[in-house]
């Protein structure tokens, strides 16, 4: 999750946190489009986590993710929110990954892992202790 937030805040974590689903454009104008039915990486990351990892080990999805939730069309079921936001990933990353010129950065795992490691610093054990310290900064910024 740290590389994901990272990587579409510009290295920082709170600003990936907080990026939108949702690039320009996305949402015709003629839809309302406010922070109530925004969706951002920090409140849908988490969750395509626990919905591949329940899914992964052949537990029951919760409940959770089948109850409608906002979305600039209305509503939408929580898993085709969820869905969206997985694909905003996948296209956003590739295409950043060409338009940054990074294909070579992102050739074999050992390249990957070097990139990560030294243009973001995010090794395995700095990426669970960035998440604690954006999770610290959000808490005290929100008091």
């Amino acid at each position: 999750m740290a590389r994901i937030f990272s990587f579409f805040g510009d290295k920082s974590l709170v600003s990936g946190f907080r990026c939108s689903i949702y690039d320009e454009g996305d949402i015709p104008t003629c839809f309302p489009h406010s922070s109530h039915t925004d969706h951002t990486l920090g409140e849908m990351v988490p969750l395509i986590y626990a919905v591949r990892n329940a899914s992964a080990h052949g537990q029951k999805v919760p409940d959770s993710h089948f109850v409608q939730v906002a979305h600039p069309f209305g509503t939408v079921v929580a898993l085709d929110a969820l869905a969206e936001a997985a694909t905003f990933v996948v296209r956003k990353t590739v295409t950043e990954i060409l338009r940054r010129g990074l294909c070579e950065k992102f050739k074999d795992r050992e390249a990957r892992e070097n990139f990560w490691l030294y243009e973001y610093q995010l090794n395995g054990k700095q990426s669970k202790k960035r998440l604690r310290e954006m999770r610290d900064f959000l808490c005290s910024s929100s008091e």
